[in-house]
C-alpha cells in the first residue's frame, strides 16, 4: 500500500482505499477495509456531551449579554427622545412614554450586566464539576488487554462501528445476519427510521478466552440520526453487546484489505446479501473475518450527567437573576420606573373611560351612520357617512361645545376641540396637568371622520 492507494488482491487493480468499501471497481470483489493509519479509518468517537453542554451555556451567556446591551441602548435612545421633547416644551404624555422606556433601561441594564459576572462564576464552577465527572470515551480497555495481549482497540472499534451501522441501516434482519449469531429481527425493526449511526463511547466489561476463541462483553453508547418524516432529530441509546472471534483472526494486523471469499468455492461473497455465496449457496462464518455479535441488548436512553450539571448551572443563574430583579424593583429607581409605567397604563384606562361620555355624530344627527371604526391603545377613529358634511360638522361642533369642550382650531377640512380634565390620579406629578381629551373632526371620502385621543397640554393641531 502506498499512501491511500491499495492493490486488489483478487485482480491486481490499484485504487484508493475508500473506493473498496463497496467492493473493487474492476472485479467487484468484496472486502473488509481495515486501514489503521488513521487516514481512512471508519472508526470515530463522536459527540462530546461535555463540550455540547459548555456550548449551550455560552449561548445562554450570549443571550444575556445581548439583552444587557439592548437595554442600555434603549435607555440611551429613550433618554435622548425625552430630553428633545422637553426642549420643545412637550412635557406631556409623549415625554412620559420616553421617560418610562429610559427608566426601564436604566433599571434593568445594570442588573443584566452584573448577572454576567455571576454567570462567569457559575461557568467556572460548572467546568470544575464537569471535569470531576468526565470519563474517557474508551473505558476499561485494560481489562481486554490483560486477557488478549495482542488486542487492537482500533481494529475492534472499526469492526464494531461498521457492524452497528449496517444493523441500524438495514431494511431486514436477513441483510445483516452475517454479523451476528443472535436474532436481530426485533432489533432491525426498531431502527427503520434511522439514517445514520455513530459511536459516542465504549466501556469494556470483560474479556475471556474460550477454547480457540475470545469473548468480549462491552457497553456502547451511540447517537442515532432519525428521519421522523417532518424533521431530522437525534436520539441516544446504550447497547450491551457480547462478541466472539477466533484468536488467529482477531489478533492479526494484516494488510488494509481482506477479501470476503467463500471457503467452499472461492467466489466473492456479498456480506449485505446475508453472507451466502451466490455460486454454491454456502454460508460464510463471520468469525473468519472479525468479531461476531452473539448477544445484542438495548439498554435504552443513556444518562447524560453533563446535561444535569448544565440544568443546575442555568437554574442557579436564573435564581440569581430573579433575585436581582426583585431587589431592583424594590429600590428607589425601580419604584420610580414602575410609577411611570403605571402612569402610562392608567392613561390608557383613562381614555377608555372618557370615551364612554363622548358624543358622536350619530347621536346628534339622524342622517349619520357609522361605517368604519378603529380602536387603538391611545386613540380611536370612527368614520360616518352623511348627506351634508358641513351641516353635520357644524351641528356636531355645537353639541360638543355645549358638552363643555373648548374650541382649539377651525380649518377648511374640519375642526378640533379639547376638554381639560383632572388627571392627577394618573400623573407622576400630581401638580401637573398632563392629559387632555381632544376630538378632531374632518372630512372623509363619504362623510366625516372623528378621532378621539389623549394629548399633552402643548399639543398643536396644526403640527399634527
Amino acid at each position: 500500500m502506498q499512501r491511500d492507494m491499495v492493490i486488489c488482491p483478487n485482480c491486481g487493480h490499484e485504487g484508493k482505499l475508500t473506493s473498496y468499501i463497496d467492493g473493487c471497481d474492476a472485479c467487484g470483489a468484496k472486502f473488509l477495509v481495515s486501514d489503521f493509519e488513521t487516514k481512512v479509518s471508519g472508526f470515530s468517537l463522536e459527540e462530546d456531551a461535555r463540550q455540547k453542554s459548555i456550548s449551550n451555556f455560552m449561548k445562554a451567556g450570549a443571550v444575556v449579554g445581548i439583552t444587557a446591551i439592548s437595554l442600555a441602548v434603549l435607555a440611551i435612545c429613550a433618554g435622548g427622545i425625552m430630553f428633545l421633547l422637553l426642549a420643545l416644551g412637550r412635557n406631556g404624555y409623549n415625554a412620559v412614554k420616553a421617560a418610562a422606556a429610559m427608566m426601564l433601561g436604566i433599571g434593568l441594564a445594570p442588573v443584566f450586566f452584573r448577572s454576567l459576572f455571576y454567570m462567569l462564576i457559575i461557568f467556572i464552577v460548572m467546568l470544575i464539576v464537569m471535569e470531576t465527572r468526565r470519563k474517557p470515551r474508551i473505558q476499561d480497555e485494560s481489562k481486554v488487554k490483560a486477557a488478549i495481549p495482542e488486542f487492537s482497540t482500533g481494529n475492534f472499534l472499526q469492526n464494531l462501528e461498521y457492524q452497528l451501522r449496517m444493523i441500524h441501516l438495514a431494511d431486514t434482519a436477513e441483510q445483516v445476519r452475517f454479523f451476528a449469531s443472535c436474532d436481530l429481527d426485533t432489533v432491525v425493526a426498531r431502527y427503520q427510521n434511522v439514517v445514520d449511526c455513530c459511536i459516542c463511547g465504549v466501556r469494556f466489561l470483560e474479556a475471556e478466552t474460550r477454547g480457540e476463541s475470545y469473548r468480549i462483553s462491552v457497553e456502547v453508547r451511540t447517537r442515532l440520526t432519525l428521519d421522523t418524516g417532518k424533521k431530522i432529530r437525534n436520539r441516544y441509546e446504550e447497547i450491551r453487546l457480547e462478541l466472539e472471534g477466533r484468536q488467529d483472526v482477531v489478533t492479526q494486523h494484516s494488510r488494509a484489505l481482506r477479501e470476503y471469499k467463500c471457503p467452499n468455492c472461492g467466489g466473492s461473497v456479498d456480506i449485505l446479501g446475508g453472507g451466502v455465496c451466490e455460486y454454491c449457496n454456502t454460508a460464510v462464518d463471520y468469525r473468519n473475518f472479525g468479531w461476531l455479535i452473539t448477544s445484542y441488548t438495548n439498554l435504552g436512553q443513556p444518562e447524560n450527567p453533563f446535561a444535569k450539571i448544565l440544568a443546575g448551572a442555568l437554574g442557579s443563574y436564573l435564581l440569581i437573576l430573579l433575585l436581582s430583579l426583585v431587589l431592583m424593583a424594590h429600590s428607589e429607581d425601580g419604584k420610580d420606573t414602575f410609577e411611570i409605567l403605571q402612569s402610562v397604563r392608567m392613561s390608557t384606562e383613562y381614555l377608555k373611560a372618557v370615551q364612554q361620555d363622548i358624543i358622536y355624530p350619530d347621536a346628534v344627527i339622524s342622517d349619520c351612520t357609522e361605517t368604519d371604526s378603529e380602536e387603538g391603545t391611545f386613540a380611536s377613529i370612527k368614520v360616518y357617512s352623511c348627506g351634508d358634511r358641513d351641516a353635520v360638522k357644524e351641528a356636531y361642533k355645537t353639541a360638543l361645545l355645549e358638552k363643555g369642550f373648548l374650541e382649539m382650531q377651525q380649518y377648511p377640512e374640519g375642526f378640533s376641540v379639547f376638554l381639560p380634565e383632572d388627571p392627577s390620579e394618573y400623573a407622576v406629578d400630581s401638580e401637573e396637568g398632563m392629559f387632555y381629551l381632544v376630538i378632531r373632526t374632518e372630512n372623509a371620502s363619504e362623510g366625516i371622520a372623528v378621532t378621539a385621543t389623549l394629548v399633552d397640554e402643548n399639543w398643536d393641531p396644526v403640527q399634527e
